[in-house]
């Protein structure tokens, strides 16, 4: 083995520790030098890494977003209608932000301005890239929804219905586990009420587009019932086709 390869494998096994301590702890409550004792480093090596905590809270969210889009491309393939992949790509972030609240935590939190300004331009410009790259992937599907319906959107408003229909899945959930909205959810209902909110909120956002499909509340719950199934095993099976699910 490589010096180089010697240094990607205990770098990925830094992160992936470091991963596995914010599943029990906050991240404020995580040092360096925790880190780097149960990694079996030393703090000069795990500096020669990750120059600030903050670098490496950048590295984990990479790597976990790498992982969600692993399985998101999975799941995309497996939806052949353009509106389907909009929905499954919306619903998925609900659904596993769900399914762990620690990995939620992590990627809000490196959504600080401070975490981004102390991290490294190195890992900067690696989430940067990976967002491009999601983008672009989004950007595709919704020009394909764009002819499928009609809508004659251009460039700029394809860009305008995927930030509107994200901002408030990412929007929404976020208040969903601080309480924020809680009087608003008053329902008696066995289901969970940020997501009946949610679906609601959803499909009135693309009736603003004219997209009304009317077979609109079934593709929804298919796809959050699937989604529900994957996350479901998912913890202890990872690479599972969904496919198959």
């Amino acid at each position: 083995m490589s010096k180089l390869e010697q240094r990607q494998r205990r770098e990925q096994g830094i992160i992936e520790m470091m991963l596995s301590q914010l599943e029990h702890k906050r991240v404020l409550e995580l040092r360096m030098s925790d880190i780097a004792k149960l990694a079996g480093c030393s703090m000069g090596v795990i500096y020669s890494h990750f120059p600030s905590k903050e670098d490496l809270l950048l590295a984990c969210a990479n790597h976990q977003m790498k992982l969600d889009m692993a399985l998101l491309d999975r799941m995309v393939i497996g939806q052949p209608d353009p509106l389907d992949k909009i929905l499954a790509a919306n619903i998925f972030y609900w659904v596993s932000s769900h399914n762990s609240i620690s990995q939620y935590a992590l990627k809000q939190f490196v959504m600080n301005p401070h975490v981004w300004s102390a991290a490294s331009p190195y890992r900067v410009d690696r989430m940067n890239a990976l967002a491009g790259e999601i983008l672009e992937k989004m950007k595709h599907v919704a020009t394909q929804v764009n002819t499928e319906f009609q809508l004659g959107l251009d460039r700029s408003g394809i860009e305008m219905f995927l930030y509107g229909i994200f901002g408030s899945t990412i929007g929404l959930y976020q208040e969903s586990v601080c309480g924020f909205i809680g009087l608003m959810c008053t329902q008696n209902t066995d289901a969970d009420p940020y997501w009946l909110l949610y679906k609601q909120i959803l499909k009135r956002n693309l009736k603003g587009w004219d997209i009304q499909p009317p077979d609109l509340d079934e593709r929804i719950d298919r796809i959050y019932s699937l989604l529900s199934s994957v996350f479901n095993d998912v913890s202890s099976d990872p690479q599972r086709d969904i496919n198959n699910n």
